[in-house]
């Protein structure tokens, strides 16, 4: 699907999360390598998704795109995000754990967890 390969010869590494306790109102700070093992350029969709936890105890996925670009073979870039825990009109944050996927492609490459606190839990 738009013109993208569907089994990506790539590896995500080092997905580091911090902090691994997120306050509501905070950020949550992520970062990760990605090596491309083609042997010739190759397009890529990489996204990440947060599993959030909802007031029904269930989690709900949210899909955020990160970028879509060829990449030349055997490329190794490093990534960044920031993604807030800030409650907005479409969005409230509980607490409990949560996991945070980097997806490339449409395929699950790499997941974490971390845990959502309220501002009186991480005081106690």
């Amino acid at each position: 699907m738009w013109g993208l390969s569907h089994t990506p010869k790539c590896a995500v590494n080092k997905l580091v999360l911090k902090p691994k306790l997120v306050t509501i109102g905070d950020a949550l700070e992520f970062s990760f390598n990605l090596s491309v093992e083609e042997e010739e350029p190759v397009k890529l969709r990489i996204e990440y998704a947060i599993d959030y936890l909802k007031a029904n105890n269930k989690h709900s996925r949210k899909l955020f795109r990160i970028t879509e670009h060829i990449y030349k073979a055997n490329q190794v870039c490093q990534f960044r995000r920031k993604q807030s825990f800030r409650d907005l009109t479409t969005r409230k944050h509980y607490p409990g754990s949560h996991t945070l996927s980097i997806i490339i492609n449409g395929i699950e490459m790499a997941s974490a967890g971390f845990t959502v606190v309220t501002d009186k839990a991480k005081k106690a």
